[in-house]
This record gives structure tokens, sequence and C-alpha cells, in this order.
């Protein structure tokens, strides 16, 4: 495992890994393999075209791709030229990208092929990328092929070894919902991403020479790009590309063991685990799984394991917890110290506290809201008051999240503090309603929300997703699922309406929608 330096770009942090792998695969694409040199030799070359095109340090360069392997070369490229990349996702609404291009001063955008004439009238530099360039030469053959309009002629550019050495300063710009729940851009550094990345050790011990990641989480992710994608390349391992998830792609790539690690946010993990495929003795080339990026359900982590029992695999799903004010990733279960239950312990370059509302720390075991920093904290937001306070000389975020910390030092996840509801003055965790819906046969999925009421000022309203299989009726459904909530929940967490909709709105990382449903 090569050992990672926080101070340095996050160019020179996969360079450095680079010397270490030499013929090694970096990066598989479907079934092609690009070999660490190869892989080096194109950020080069975009790196040339960047400051060919007049980007310099300092500017800021917005992506709209998926995770195809020119996202990574631009993403590399963009920290070798000292430039800030803005990436977003690349089906993000024409008025979003300009307001965001426009908040961040981004005067160059790289989009797929598809929405190049979108965005033509845009008085920035604009380049399309097809994701089948890189794809295997049969795969090509068969891949729906669209004219690039102004394809992006940096494969043709001598590549240049020159860089510019950033760590503190802004690398990153990531789109966020915020502490708040208000959309805010998140400043990150070189030196917070390679800090969360020096946890490696710390987190899976010592990896074997041919592990690799999956990269379903997109790099407009913070858990995506920093954990998904840096973690891996920067330690000297490969990454495997996903640009749109496929259970059963998936399924055959660990077959053919071009991955042993899969991170995921719990939606992912539920798709898996629906698919027959995913099961047997291809499991046994999983040697971590990790779940975070939203609240995920206890009995996620029994389904998981008891499939890996059955296959003969070690693996088990360990729950972390993070948020893009931290690069993602803040506590987790390691593979020696882990509690079910729990988001972990907080990494080894970072502390925390759980505070009241007047920020006074609470004892063991007692509810209140996680504040953190550490060598991870983001730089602020971009045109925006910073949550970051100072207690006694360190610097915390106030994370909004309602946590408590136990006897062990595990920090157990209670709720998001925007998320609890006050009925009657009493506080209700809508989460806690969805688990126990959710433990039902009959419920495939289930999201609670705050409504106005008169007597009590708010109750909740349910959403369910029956169960394909269930023969029953809705009036029948809602019944059993009023006596679950109220046998382990309380009279005060029985909904004021339940609605039995098809499907639950997702956001494009895969978590429930609340917005919509409001």
């Amino acid at each position: 495992m090569v050992k990672i330096h926080a101070h340095e770009s996050l160019y020179e942090a996969i360079l450095r890994a680079s010397k270490e792998a030499q013929k090694d695969v970096a990066l598989y694409y479907f079934n092609k393999k690009i070999r660490w040199d190869r892989f080096i030799y194109r950020i080069n070359q975009f790196a040339a075209g960047l400051k060919k095109d007049g980007v310099k340090e300092g500017d800021v360069v917005t992506l709209l791709l998926p995770n195809i392997p020119e996202a990574i070369y631009m993403m590399y490229a963009v920290s070798q030229v000292g430039a800030i990349l803005n990436p977003l996702h690349p089906l993000l609404p024409k008025a979003e990208v300009e307001r965001t291009m426009k908040e961040t001063g981004s005067k160059h955008l790289y989009c797929l092929q598809i929405r190049y004439d979108e965005f033509k009238d845009l008085d920035v530099a604009k380049y399309d990328f097809s994701p089948s360039h890189e794809l295997p030469k049969i795969k090509q053959l068969f891949a729906k092929q669209e004219k690039c309009r102004h394809e992006c002629p940096y494969y043709n550019e001598k590549p240049t070894s020159e860089f510019v050495h950033m760590d503190q300063e802004d690398a990153v710009y990531l789109n966020s919902g915020g502490t708040s729940g208000i959309p805010k851009i998140v400043r990150l550094s070189a030196f917070a991403i390679n800090s969360l990345c020096a946890n490696a050790p710390w987190i899976v011990g010592d990896l074997k020479k041919n592990s690799g990641m999956l990269c379903v989480m997109p790099i407009f992710h913070g858990f995506g790009l920093a954990v998904g994608i840096h973690l891996s390349l920067s330690l000297g391992y490969h990454a495997a590309l996903m640009p749109k998830f496929n259970r059963k792609n998936a399924t055959k790539m660990l077959k053919r063991q071009q991955y042993s690690i899969l991170l995921g946010i719990p939606v992912f993990y539920e798709k898996m685990l629906r698919y027959p495929g995913f099961a047997g003795k291809k499991l046994r080339n999983l040697d971590f799984a990790f779940v975070g990026g939203d609240f995920a359900l206890p009995n996620l982590s029994e389904k998981f394991n008891q499939r890996m029992i059955e296959g003969g695999s070690k693996c088990r799903l360990r729950e972390g917890y993070g948020l893009t004010e931290t690069v993602s990733l803040f506590s987790v279960n390691n593979i020696s110290d882990n509690k079910e239950g729990s988001v972990g312990k907080a990494m080894p370059n970072v502390y925390f506290k759980v505070v009241d509302e007047k920020n006074k720390e609470v004892p063991v075991n007692v509810n209140g809201e996680l504040i953190c920093g550490g060598d991870t904290l983001m730089n602020g937001y971009l045109n925006a008051d910073s949550p970051i306070i100072e207690i006694d000389g360190k610097k915390y975020v106030k994370t909004g999240d309602n946590v408590h910390r136990d006897e062990d030092g595990f920090i157990i996840f209670n709720q998001r503090i925007k998320r609890i509801v006050k009925i009657n003055g009493v506080p209700v965790f809508p989460h806690e309603v969805e688990y126990c819906v959710q433990t039902l046969d009959i419920v495939y999925e289930a999201a609670a929300i705050p409504v106005s009421d008169e007597r009590f000022g708010s109750l909740l309203k349910l959403y369910v997703v029956l169960n394909k299989h269930y023969n029953g009726t809705e009036e029948e459904a809602e019944k059993q699922i009023r006596e679950e909530i109220k046998k382990t929940n309380g009279v005060y967490a029985n909904p004021k309406e339940i609605v039995f909709i098809k499907a639950l709105p997702h956001t494009e990382v895969g978590k429930v929608d609340l917005k919509q449903l409001k």
C-alpha cells in the first residue's frame, strides 16, 4: 500500500502511486484495462490541453460527466494545472448549470456529447466527450454513436509533466445540501481529501496487491470522488468505473475479479441483494463493503452478511458516517473495531463533541448535536457563511445531526436534527418509524414527513410502497402498519395519514427525495 502524504495536490498523490504501480491496472472500464503508465500519460495530455486553452491556476473547471475515464483524467489534470474542479450531475438542468457556473466564476465546461447543443449559447469554453471513446474496440462497434459537435482534442496533445503544488488551497467545489438543508457549495482542499485517504490502513488494514474499488458513486458526490476514486488510486490500487449502475454488470465485474471493495449508499445494497445473481462463490472475491451517505436500516447489514456467509465470503457490511463538509467520511466501523447499530468510531486525524443547544458537551449516552473537525474539515462555503465554530482553539463544523456517544467511543446516529418532529411537545424520529415499518414483510420502502395538525402542531404523514408479493388490501396493510408503529414507537408516532404509492422519488444519488414528497 502506497503511503499517502496529505501535503500534496491530488495529482501529486496519484503520481506518487503510479511510480510503485508501474504496469498494474489503474482503471477498468467495462472490460478494458487502462494501466498506470497510460493513465498518467492521458492525464498529462489533458493537462497540456487545459493549459493550451488558457486554464490557469485558480480557474474553475466545470465537469458534467459520469464515471467515464475522461472524467478521471480531467479530475487530475485540473489538479495538475492548479485549477479548481467543479463536478456536477451530468444531467443537471441547464438553468442550474448556468447558475452554478456563475456562482463559481467557471468559464470552462466539459459535458457529454448529447448535451453540447444545450449549452451552445453559453459564453464559455465548451467541449464534449463520448462515453464510448475509451471502450474496448469490440464494444465501440455496438455502442450508440452520436457525433461530437466539439469533441475535446486533448487526446492528441503532447503531454506535460509540469504541475502546480497545492494542498491547503481550494481544489474541489462540491454542491451539498449543507448542514442546514439549504444548498451550498463546499470548498475542499487537496489536504483534506488526502487526509481522509491517509486513514485507509486504519479502516481496512493492509490491502492485497490486486485490490480495487467498484466506482458506482459519481464524482460529483463527495463519497464517490474522495473515497470511490481518489482513495483507491492514491493507494496505488485500481478503480472499476461504472457510469450507470447496473446490478447485472456489477455482478459480472465481481466474477471477473475487477474489484474487491464495494462502496455505496443503502439503496445500492438493497438493489444488489434483490438480484439473484449476486450470490454464490463469486462473493468470495469481495474483501470489504462499506455503506454510508444515508441512513442504513439495521436489517440491511443482517441481510448482506447472511448472503456473504452463504457464499463463503469473509466480507461483512460496515457502516460509516460523514458529510461533504468533512470530505464525506468522518467515522466508520473498521475491519477490527466495529459495533452493530453504530456508525463506528471517529478516524485517527479527526475529533468531535456531542453538544447541547449552547454548544456545551453532553455526557456519554446522552443525545445531542454532533460537531466535528480535524484534518478533513472543509475550507468553508463559497459565497456563504460557514457553520464552523471554535471551541478551546479547535475548529468544528455543526453537522445538524442528532447522535450520542457510547462508553466505548462508538457514535450512534439518531436523526438529522432538521428531521426531528415535535408532536405535542414530544420529539419523534421519522427514521425510527420508517425502520419499524420496513421490517414488515409486506413493505418494500417507506418515508415519513411532518404535516401540520391543529391539535398536536405536527403529525407524521407516511408514504409506503408495498412489496410486489403482497396480495392483501391497502386497508389490511394500513391496519398492520399502524399496529406495528404503535407497538414499537408509541402513540405520537402514529401517522395522521398513510399513503400507498407505487414508488418513492429518489435523488440523483439514490436517496429518498423528501423535498418532492413535501
